[in-house]
């Protein structure tokens, strides 16, 4: 054994040896909140882009169809509210 081992082994103590698993199980629980917030961003990402998709993609039927034929309408009772 070297030197710089003995003297860690010989100054670990009871209690900094029970210690150490606890620092563990705290460095564990400080590392799943950021694993949640990871999924959570990564979720809410995609709802947004397809929740665009579809927003857009409604839109642009909505123009397509929907405007014209009321452009229509609107024109024809013009027309006949004129004197």
């Amino acid at each position: 054994m070297h030197s710089l081992d003995e003297t860690e082994v010989a100054a670990a103590s009871p209690g900094e040896a029970a210690a150490a698993p606890q620092a563990l199980a705290d460095q564990t629980r400080r590392g799943w909140p950021r694993v949640l917030r990871i999924v959570l961003l990564v979720v809410f990402s995609q709802y947004l882009i397809i929740a665009l998709g579809v927003g857009l993609s409604f839109a642009a039927t909505l123009r397509h169809f929907v405007t014209p034929r009321l452009l229509a309408t609107f024109e024809t009772i013009a027309k006949a509210l004129k004197p």
